[in-house]
């Protein structure tokens, strides 16, 4: 007989338990992401007079049966069970797997972990971890770095990505502003190539999807706000094109928030009324930034940085030096690739990852990939409460999105949404196009009618000059005429 008072453990539809007499099957058929920076920093750090750590924490507990899969970051686990707490309760709703970052070692130069841990229903079948070598002020007592688990959901894999980079301390002068930036950059071709390395290793015979998510600290608005009350310098390219081109090295790269807002909601800075009022330290209240991301990488397995042909022996060699070392037709092609914005939902399932493909369980009849994400259900939590001495649950906003196994027709929702972003775009391009064309034509039009006129005005002018000259002159010949004429044009 079962026990009425114990502990029921949530399972998603898609996972296959044995446990039937103590399980509750949630009645979602979508898996549900979250990345959500926690804000759960080691004491005696805080921010104000109280971050409310603890109080915080219990409250987020009713939401882990929102979820599937968590990652979360700033869950640090130095000095207090604060973490221990987070995966117990995961635990008890039915998140029998995580991975989180590394205890530094004895001898580290870092004092505590990097705050990374991801919680998943479905089962982690493997997971990697790559520390960064530095960071700047506070961010230099943690071993921030990255973490990859692969999910297997069914038949497929989720081959999720997980960050937290070096934050920017804008009102430190320019000095250490631009020691963040350059420490940030750093970090960011680490994690690319630790997503490449990943991702070259992999059997590409597995039926993979790859995310990347995490607070970047890489503002979509390039810090405006900041940049104007600290008097920082401007730069010519952003920040996050940057990083967005260097990531688009890997294939094809799609930012869920832009795709799916096509601008980018604020995700930190926010306090206005109804958001945070105690947990934002006073040099980011109301800067309104965006700083974290889910990204869909979209191998194109086309490239020559995949072609273990090329590299015989890769012994850890990166994209970039790579690319340094072979010739320049291999950095055209994919330049070439990325400049022209090449369709990769046209390569065989073979290299797996695509949204089209060839099913060899059907015969090999085109067929559907059965694990895709869900763009139009990007969505930003702000996680808000009442009631508490607090307003929301993190000095950050959460982001989130759904992933759909087997459902066609929302496959091609997706499919019809992107298709529908695309045209518009092309539209609206082919709109400014179009509209420039006009204007230019009608310059040149109204610049030939103004050439016209002067030339009219011009003939006019000469003809009444040459008709009084004739007046007044005796009789020449034509020789002399001409000379008169061409000295009154000359004149003119």
């Amino acid at each position: 007989m079962e026990n009425p008072n114990s502990q029921k453990l949530l399972f998603h539809p898609l996972i296959s338990s044995s446990t039937q007499n103590t399980e509750e099957i949630i009645s979602r058929q979508k898996i549900k992401l979250l990345t959500y920076n926690f804000f759960l920093r080691p004491p005696p750090i805080k921010t104000n007079s109280d971050d409310y750590k603890e109080e915080r924490l219990n409250d987020f507990f009713d939401y882990l049966p929102d979820y599937d899969i968590i990652c979360f970051q700033e869950i640090f686990g130095a000095f207090h069970d604060r973490k221990k707490k987070m995966i117990k309760a995961a635990k008890e709703n039915g998140y029998l797997y995580y991975v989180s970052s590394k205890s530094p070692s004895f001898f580290s130069k870092f004092l505590i972990d990097g705050g990374l841990l991801l919680i998943s229903r479905f089962p982690i079948i493997e997971n990697k971890y790559i520390n960064y070598d530095y960071g700047v002020m506070s961010d230099g007592m943690s071993q921030k770095g990255a973490i990859y688990a692969k999910i297997k959901i069914k038949d497929f894999y989720l081959c999720l990505f997980s960050t937290h980079l070096q934050a920017s301390y804008y009102d430190s002068g320019n000095s250490l502003w631009n020691f963040t930036i350059e420490t940030r950059t750093k970090q960011t071709e680490d994690l690319i190539n630790f997503i490449y390395d990943t991702i070259y290793n992999l059997d590409k015979s597995e039926k993979c999807v790859f995310i990347l998510c995490g607070d970047f600290n890489i503002d979509a608005y390039d810090y405006k706000n900041a940049r104007e009350k600290y008097n920082l310098p401007k730069v010519k390219f952003t920040e996050y094109e940057i990083f967005k081109k260097k990531l688009e090295k890997l294939g094809k790269c799609i930012d869920l928030i832009e795709n799916k807002f096509h601008n980018h909601p604020f995700t930190f800075g926010v306090n206005d009324e109804g958001h945070d009022q105690v947990l934002t330290g006073k040099e980011d209240f109301n800067s309104f930034q965006a700083l974290d991301y889910i990204w869909e990488i979209i191998p194109d397995f086309s490239l020559p940085i995949y072609n273990k042909n090329l590299i015989p022996e890769k012994n850890g060699n990166n994209i970039e030096n790579f690319i340094e070392k072979n010739d320049n037709n291999i950095k055209d092609i994919i330049e070439d690739n990325i400049e022209n914005n090449r369709d990769y939902n046209n390569f065989d399932d073979d290299v797996n990852l695509l949204n089209k493909g060839i099913n060899k369980e059907n015969n090999g009849k085109s067929g559907l990939r059965k694990l895709f994400v869900c763009y139009d259900s990007t969505k930003i939590e702000e996680f808000l409460i009442k009631n508490r001495p607090y307003q929301q649950l993190s000095d950050h906003f959460g982001v989130s999105v759904e992933l759909a196994y087997g459902i066609e027709s929302q496959y091609y929702e997706n499919i019809k949404y992107n298709e529908n972003y695309n045209k518009k775009e092309k539209k609206e391009s082919e709109k400014i196009d179009e509209e420039e064309k006009k204007d230019i034509d009608n310059n040149n039009e109204n610049k030939k009618n103004e050439n016209n006129n002067n030339e009219n005005n011009n003939n006019e002018n000469n003809d009444i000059e040459n008709n009084g000259n004739n007046n007044n002159e005796n009789n020449e010949n034509g020789n002399n005429d001409n000379d008169n004429n061409d000295n009154g044009n000359v004149e003119k």
